[in-house]
């Protein structure tokens, strides 16, 4: 009786491996079994990247550059192709044959994109303009920390095109450029490009701030100015906006790049407003007080109101903004002019 019902469960076999090849029978949407004198592995890529095989336990047991044969034993394996994977079904006298697709980000610059899991895990990066090979699957490309859902589909090449942002100056300062949350994403040189997957960015340039948008295949150029105070001394000058922050400072008689728009320099704590206008330099000449020689050992600067600016020890210049000012040396009180690029000496 049980002989009779196998011999009847493998006539049906039959009848129906007559109907449909069983051994040409696809395994999923993304594989299929071809008939062959040998037994593996073949993954179907536009790219020359490598395939891996791993058996149940996860260890790697052979890999081979993409469109050849690896060799394998009938069984179930985890195939990997740029750290994507997809389970595969090999079976006696037959080739699985399985088709791969590419994702490509192009862009003008020479950098590298990324692509993760949905879970955030990096799989795979390239340089822009050069194709990745993936299992077929939905994935995540990042571009100078800007990420993007994708879909990489069997056979076809999903092509993203990212859009060029570049700050223009004449130092060797750094821009950088944020996410609408205020988050850094990359930064370089001015007159160096950076490439961006579209989308609304803050660019930052000694702290001063602006608005751009980046579009795919187009350049976003943003200009800035220079901005420098000259004087006779070793010190400082200060760059604020006008609300009265301060954003950066350099030393007198260099240059400090600062993207177009008002502020405020500050001289020993005398503040000049000026505006920044893209590719030209803006400069606020200093005069040079000298206050000695004398027997007492500091000298103090104060403006119009009374209110101190600073001091210094006698016979060492204090750089200050054309203006009136008053001195104190001991009790004794000076009013005197300063002029822009002359020198002011004020005896006790």
């Amino acid at each position: 009786m049980i002989e009779r019902r196998l011999r009847e469960v493998m006539a049906f076999v039959g009848l129906v491996c007559g109907l449909v090849s069983c051994s040409e029978a696809p395994p999923d949407e993304i594989c299929r079994l071809e008939e062959a004198q040998e037994t593996g592995l073949r993954v179907l890529s536009n790219t020359d990247a490598y395939f891996y095989a791993d058996d149940r336990e996860g260890t790697q047991v052979g890999y081979e550059r993409a469109n050849g044969v690896l060799a394998l034993e009938p069984g179930t394996y985890r195939a990997r192709l740029n750290d994507s994977h997809h389970a595969v079904t090999i079976r006696s006298g037959g080739v699985t044959v399985c088709t791969a697709g590419e994702l490509l980000l192009t862009g003008s610059t020479d950098e590298y994109y990324y692509v993760l899991d949905t879970a955030g895990t990096q799989l795979a990066y390239e340089r822009l303009g050069r194709a990745i090979s993936l299992f077929p699957g939905s994935y995540v490309a990042k571009l100078n920390d800007v990420t993007a859902p994708v879909t990489v589909v069997p056979g076809d090449t999903s092509e993203f095109v990212s859009g060029t942002l570049v700050v223009t100056g004449t130092t060797e300062e750094y821009y950088y450029v944020l996410d609408p949350a205020g988050a850094q994403l990359a930064y370089n040189r001015l007159g160096r490009p950076l490439s961006f997957l579209p989308g609304d960015f803050t660019v930052r340039l000694n702290k001063s701030t602006s608005a751009v948008r980046v579009a795919a295949g187009r350049e976003t150029m943003v200009r800035s100015g220079d901005v420098t105070a000259v004087g006779t001394t070793d010190d400082y000058f200060y760059v604020l906006d006008t609300a009265g922050t301060q954003l950066g400072y350099e030393r007198l008689g260099r240059h400090t790049a600062y993207l177009p728009g008002s502020y405020r320099v500050r001289v020993t704590n005398q503040e000049v407003p000026l505006d920044v206008v893209a590719d030209e330099l803006t400069e606020v000449q200093t005069g040079t007080l000298h206050v000695g020689p004398g027997d007492a050992d500091y000298y103090y600067v104060l403006d119009e109101a009374g209110r101190q600016l600073g001091y210094n020890k006698l016979d060492t210049p204090t750089p200050l903004p054309a203006g009136t000012y008053d001195v104190k040396i001991g009790d004794d009180v000076q009013r005197v002019t300063i002029m822009a690029g002359e020198t002011t000496t004020v005896t006790p």
